[in-house]
């Protein structure tokens, strides 16, 4: 009877492990839902509105340099009275066509500059934008991937202690074991249904703040292979490689690299209202017989006014105190891009060793894993001829599903941690993120199809 329970027990057992390699995850893979959440949220929309404004300053300030031409027409009708003298009635006509070009103007290059400037930081705050969103959908996804994975876990750990109940049953009714021993199982079952209770909730809300960012709470599921060997190539070398990517290839640093340039273009452009500013017009005027109300007579005919302008600024404390301030504006600045540096590669730094950290402990918590099945086997093998109590089978089998729950965090913490540091040193593509998904998930015809249509 022991044997032939022993060969059923094996049997659940191998089912077990079998199921737990192939366990059910999210269908959705990340550029899926990356793709539906770039199409929902308004992180992308504000961003190119951000894009269009910045792109129709620049093209005001290069307008600035185009000709005018504006046409004046006037037409007064009026009485002048004076003491002793009879009223004078008066009229003034005429119209005017004028054309101006600017000929030299500092102020007008050093806007230009400043709004070639502003473009620049609206393309990589769009940048921003995308990884942000990016980041955001990452942390929810392999929040609900390990949560789902643990809750695998829990309902094979179900089945099997199922199993180990119905053997103690079994041998309390043979008088071999103690009521104890049916007792440990209940108990156990019991925690694991709560555990599971707990981890559906967490689920639940997870999946809820990734259908806000997604606009859908529909979410399929299908059962993919999960290749815990597979893990992002990195080493403890690599520090310098992505130190250097961080400085060139960030988003925020190249930001407030540009914010710096702009301030120092505006202090330009303010001490610009010093130099003089030359314009060339011409103007053509038609004039009607008609007096103004200084009594002096035009007559109707046209008149033709060309030639050059030209202001020189002499005097102005104003634009003293605006350069000023534009240079404390400058000095923050150049702060803020030190800071801003400082929180960038703490960033990279953080991402780059939980990585190294994670593969570490991933590949470490292989041979705990084997371990802990081959204690769990043998304390089940020892319970079944009469050498071991339920609750050390018990123990041993929770120590090896804690063993390969945390290997399988593990390998998703180190594939979360090595994406987020290529958005932080502003180096993922969206092809990487399909390569990454082909490693998560068995691609199959269909999902290519999905691949070129998201395209």
């Amino acid at each position: 009877m022991n044997n032939n329970r022993f060969l059923s027990t094996h049997k659940i057992i191998c089912a077990v492990v079998t199921t737990l390699l192939t366990q059910p995850v999210i269908a959705d893979d990340l550029f899926t839902l990356f793709y539906k959440a770039k199409l929902h949220s308004p992180h992308l929309p504000l961003a190119d509105a951000q894009k269009e404004i910045a792109k129709q300053k620049l093209n005001q300030a290069l307008a600035s340099k185009d000709a005018k031409i504006n046409f004046t027409a006037q037409e007064k009708m009026g009485q002048n009275k004076r003491p002793g003298q009879p009223e004078t009635d008066y009229r003034v006509r005429n119209y005017a066509l004028q054309f101006s070009v600017p000929i030299y103007n500092r102020i007008q290059d050093e806007t230009i500059s400043t709004a070639h400037l502003g473009e620049a930081i609206a393309l990589e705050q769009f940048q921003v934008s995308y990884n942000e969103l990016l980041q955001n959908v990452v942390e929810q996804y392999f929040k609900i991937l390990s949560l789902k994975s643990r809750l695998e876990l829990i309902q094979q750990q179900k089945v099997l202690v199922l199993e180990q109940k119905r053997m103690a049953n079994a041998n309390f009714a043979q008088g071999m074991v103690s009521i104890t021993d049916l007792k440990e199982a209940e108990a156990k079952f019991s925690t694991l249904q709560s555990q599971e209770n707990s981890i559906n909730f967490e689920i639940s809300k997870e999946q809820s703040i990734l259908a806000e960012l997604i606009g859908t709470d529909e979410f399929a599921f299908a059962k993919n292979s999960i290749p815990l060997e597979k893990l992002p190539q990195l080493s403890y070398s690599d520090q310098s490689l992505y130190n250097q990517l961080l400085l060139t290839k960030n988003h925020q640093i190249r930001i407030s690299e540009l914010n710096l340039k702009v301030s120092q273009n505006e202090i330009k452009q303010s001490q610009a209202e010093k130099y003089p500013v030359l314009n060339f017009s011409a103007k053509l005027s038609r004039n009607f017989d008609s007096q103004d109300s200084a009594f002096t007579s035009k007559q109707d005919g046209l008149d033709y006014l060309y030639g050059f302008e030209l202001n020189i600024p002499m005097y102005n404390s104003e634009n003293y105190y605006k350069i000023k301030e534009q240079k404390a504006t400058l000095e923050k600045n150049k702060n803020e891009l030190l800071l801003t540096t400082q929180k960038q590669k703490a960033q990279m730094l953080d991402n780059f060793y939980s990585t190294l950290s994670s593969i570490s402990k991933a590949n470490g918590m292989q041979d705990a894993e084997y371990s802990s099945q081959k204690a769990w086997l043998a304390n089940k093998r020892a319970y079944e001829v009469g050498m071991r109590v339920n609750a050390e089978v018990l123990e041993a089998q929770t120590k090896y599903f804690e063993a390969r729950q945390e290997r399988l965090s593990a390998w998703y913490e180190a594939w979360q941690n090595y994406i987020k540091l290529k958005i932080t040193t502003g180096t993922l593509i969206e092809q990487e993120i399909i390569d990454i998904d082909r490693i998560f998930y068995a691609t199959t015809s269909s999902q290519e199809l999905s691949y070129n249509h998201v395209k």
